[in-house]
């Protein structure tokens, strides 16, 4: 099982994790744009909403190749 984790972590992992971040900055621009358009939400909610979407968003980029 250790074997399995060590080819999960390459340098290609983490090269699609960085490309995953930078591509998902424009949907979670949209993303906050929709949030704080409502204003029912705090800066703090915003913010952590922003990262949260930046997050998942490279996550599943890193983990799609």
């Amino acid at each position: 099982m250790a074997n399995n984790r060590s080819k999960v972590f390459t340098p290609e992992y983490f090269r699609n994790l960085l490309f995953g971040a930078e591509d998902s900055l424009v949907s979670t621009v949209g993303v906050l744009f929709g949030v704080a358009s409502s204003s029912a939400y705090t800066q703090q909610q915003i913010l952590v909403t922003g990262l949260i979407v930046i997050a998942v968003e490279a996550l599943s980029m890193g983990r799609v190749r």
